[in-house]
Parts: C-alpha cells; sequence; structure tokens
C-alpha cells in the first residue's frame, strides 16, 4: 500500500499533523513534507540514499516548563543533537549472530572517541536498508545490551538485576574498570536522544540517583523498598527484624545471619536490639544504592555526555520517558491488530487468520511460554514499541517461505502461507521471532 510523502518522510507524524501540513501548503505535498511533522523525520540528501532520525521540535527559549514527559523529550533533543555535524555512520554484521551483533554494537559505545549528538546512519553489512529503520533497529538492539545484557565468550554478562520496577545496576568492580558502565549510561543517551528504547523496569530509587546525582541521600532519602534488594535471603532477614516487637530481642540465628551484611554496610550489630529500624533503613540503602555507587556514577557520567543528567535536573517530568515502568513496555493484541493492513487479504484469507489468532495468542502467554508481543514489535519494527506515527503495518504472503520476513524500513512483513495448521504457524514463527537472524532479509 503506497504512503503519502509526508508519511514517508516524517514516520513519526500524526494523521491530523500530516492532514494539517497538506491544508497548509495548499495540497503540495513537497512542501508539506518539510513542516515540522512528528518527532522522528527522514531527512533526505540528494546526494544519499540513506535517510536519518530528524528531530523538528519547539525552538523556543521561553517555552515553560513541560508538564508531559513526551514534552520535556523533545525539548532535550531540540537542545542537545548536533544538526551541524556530519551524520554518524554505524557499520555493524548480524551474519555471526545475535550475541556478535550486541558485541560489534556495544563497541560503539565504549569508545571515548564516537561522536553519538550527531544524526545516525547505520549500515547492515550484506543488507540493503536504509533510513530510519536500520536506525531504530541498531538503537533497539543497543538497549537490548544494557535491558538484557549478552554473551561473551566466558560467560554471559548482566547490567542489570532484580524484579521488575526494582531492577539496580549489578555490583561489579570488572565491569566497571572496563567502562561498561559508562558505555550502558552512552546507551540509554544515545537512545533518548535519536528516538531509540527506554530503559524499563528501574527501581524508583535508582531513578531518583540517576536523576539527583548529586542529592544528600541522607539529608533527602530517596524511596526505598525491601523489594529493591535482590539477595532474597537478606530481604527475608531485613523482614525478621521488621516484625521484631518492643520488647523482642532478636535470636542468636537471627544475629549470626545478619552478621555479615551488618559488617559489609558498616553498621553496628549492637543496633539489631536498640534502633532494628536504623538497621534495615541502613541495610536497605546500602545494598541499593551505596554499594553500587561506582557503577551508578558512571552511568550518570555516560548519560552526562548528552547532558541528560542535567536535562533529567532541569525537567524532572523527562524521568518518565527515560525511565518508564515495566508495564510501559507491554503492548495489547488490539493495539497491535489496529496497526496491521493486509495486502490480498482475501486470496489468504487462512493465513491473515492465523497472523490474527497469533496475535490474541501471544498476549495471553505467559513470561516463558514463547515470543511475546514486545518479540514480535521488535522483530517487525526494529524497536519494542508500536511506531505511534505509523497508522498501518503491512503484511505481505508468500508460498515459497516457512519463515517470515520482516523489513524494518518500511515496517512490512511477509508472512508463509505454506502452514496447513495454525500449530505449526505458530510453530515457524515463533522461531523466527525468538532465535532471530533468519527473520530478516538479507541482500
Amino acid at each position: 500500500m503506497a504512503s503519502s510523502l509526508p508519511e514517508e518522510i516524517c514516520p513519526d507524524a500524526t494523521s491530523v499533523e500530516i492532514e494539517a501540513a497538506l491544508s497548509a501548503s495548499g495540497g503540495d505535498a513537497n512542501q508539506a513534507a518539510q513542516a515540522p511533522l512528528g518527532n522522528s523525520c527522514v531527512q533526505q540528501e540528494e546526494d544519499d540514499d540513506d535517510g536519518d532520525l530528524v528531530q523538528m521540535l519547539d525552538t523556543s527559549n521561553n517555552a515553560p516548563q513541560p508538564v508531559e514527559a513526551i514534552d520535556a523529550l523533545r525539548r532535550f533533543r531540540d537542545e542537545i543533537i548536533e544538526t551541524s555535524k556530519p551524520r554518524k555512520l554505524f557499520k555493524v554484521s548480524r551474519m555471526e549472530g545475535i550475541e556478535e551483533l550486541k558485541l560489534d554494537v556495544f563497541v560503539y559505545y565504549k569508545s571515548k572517541t564516537a561522536n553519538l549528538k550527531a544524526h545516525p546512519r547505520v549500515r547492515f553489512e550484506h543488507e540493503e536498508g536504509a533510513g530510519s529503520g536500520p536506525v531504530r533497529e541498531f538503537l533497539s538492539i543497543a538497549m537490548k545490551i544494557a535491558d538484557e545484557g549478552m554473551a561473551t565468550s566466558s560467560k554471559p554478562v548482566s547490567f542489570f538485576e532484580g524484579e521488575k520496577d526494582h531492577r539496580l545496576p549489578v555490583h561489579d568492580q570488572s565491569l566497571r574498570l572496563a567502562g561498561s558502565f559508562k558505555a550502558i549510561g552512552r546507551i540509554i543517551g544515545h537512545c533518548a536522544l535519536h528516538g531509540g528504547p527506554a530503559l524499563h523496569g528501574l527501581s524508583p530509587a535508582v531513578k531518583y540517583y540517576l536523576s539527583s546525582p548529586t542529592v544528600d541521600l541522607f539529608e533527602t532519602p530517596p524511596p526505598l523498598s525491601v523489594h529493591d534488594i535482590p539477595d532474597i535471603d537478606l530481604r527475608q532477614l531485613i523482614t525478621e527484624i521488621d516484625s521484631l516487637g518492643k520488647d523482642d530481642r532478636p535470636s542468636a540465628e537471627l544475629r549470626a545471619s545478619v552478621g555479615p551484611y551488618l559488617l559489609e554496610a558498616g553498621l553496628d550489630i549492637d543496633k539489631l536490639i536498640s534502633d532494628p529500624g536504623l538497621i534495615t533503613q541502613g541495610l536497605i540503602l546500602f545494598n541499593v544504592l551505596l554499594k553500587r555507587k561506582s557503577e551508578l556514577d558512571d552511568i550518570v557520567k555516560g548519560m552526562e555526555e548528552f547532558g541528560l543528567g542535567s536535562a533529567l535536573k532541569k525537567w524532572p517530568v523527562l524521568a518518565d520517558a527515560i525511565f518508564p515502568e515495566d508495564s510501559k513496555r507491554s503492548i495489547r493484541a488490539e493495539e497491535f491488530k489496529r496497526k496491521v493492513a493486509f495486502e490480498e487479504r482475501e486470496a489468504n484469507a487462512k493465513t491473515a487468520d492465523y497472523f490474527v489468532n497469533y496475535i490474541e495468542l501471544m498476549e495471553s502467554r505467559k513470561e516463558d511460554d514463547g515470543a511475546n508481543l514486545v518479540d514480535l514489535c521488535s522483530f517487525w519494527t526494529g524497536t519494542n514499541t508500536l511506531p505511534s506515527g505509523i497508522t498501518e503495518m503491512l503484511i505481505k504472503f508468500d508460498d515459497n517461505i516457512e519463515l517470515p520476513i520482516a523489513d524494518t524500513c518500511v515496517l512490512s512483513m511477509t508472512i508463509p502461507t505454506k502452514h496447513h495448521t495454525f500449530e505449526e504457524f505458530c510453530k515457524y514463527f515463533d522461531i523466527a521471532i525468538k532465535y532471530g537472524g533468519q527473520g530478516f532479509s538479507f541482500a
């Protein structure tokens, strides 16, 4: 299905913005395409067929304090993106698999010389692709490194641990000395600046610290919860201490179990009797923030290379866009189905119905039951959120393939019609989405 020129140039623009631009330009699509539409517009150049994500934002210096996170995010981008600098080219390859691709991507963020404020341009080796699609996918992979970690030749590496909405940076001196947490900060800043995914599910205490790293944690304590502590044994001990009555004395077993934690945190074990509340608050503060202060400070340093730390202080509401709750990463089946448009649906009615049923199945799945709607969105669009300015995502059909093929550049996907049962259709879709590389089209 053909899209209008403004939609192609500014894929994040809403239909209302496009109609207004067309009206203002007297119906001239070329002139309308130059209007400030959406959050991410593709900048076309006569001498280069590779597009770019360009933020067209309000430049008023007298703009009031933003009340919405998205407004603060737009103003941050407007102030920081270096529009006059040459675009930064990223060259990576997925031919060796997703983990090698993550390592390739991570190298750019470990570098101290890469200009990450300039508009990005991405090329995947041996693949055709231009414009915002490869950029979205590159940024999605970068955030997956921060969010999920990556495999190295020796062992898997994680940068965050803990439950949803209570995640903390891991305390790992080796990773910190290697500059990994500064690189994580750069990933957060780069994605925020150029329209990539956000980092979901952090502890409120960590979000507080990253947004206000110079605040005195003792004079202005952050929001702390025992659920922020990844160590389940320590959580249980803190719960036992909290349950002690005014005249209760801790058992010898409790003192012996909590003793090493108190020693690590520099807390006096005698306070276990005289001031148990001080002990529990001290243990939580140490294990959530103070123990991880070096890692947190490195993340802040990486973010501040983009001025993101300063922007978070200037516009506190911005934290909702940079560090949303984990529930915000979910996608509902109805949202997805509203975006889907089928090419030649009548001739492929059975397969089209399979796909709609597959979307509904994904919404009902539990976490470890197979691919979910966020996985499907990442596979199809290169990012883990549905594109807000795109009204349709096209489905094509092919009876010569077994696995679906996604084209993130134009947000289309070709799906197989050769599967004769819904179970078989789901099996091959899950394979493509969860185990990846073959689901994308290689040149």
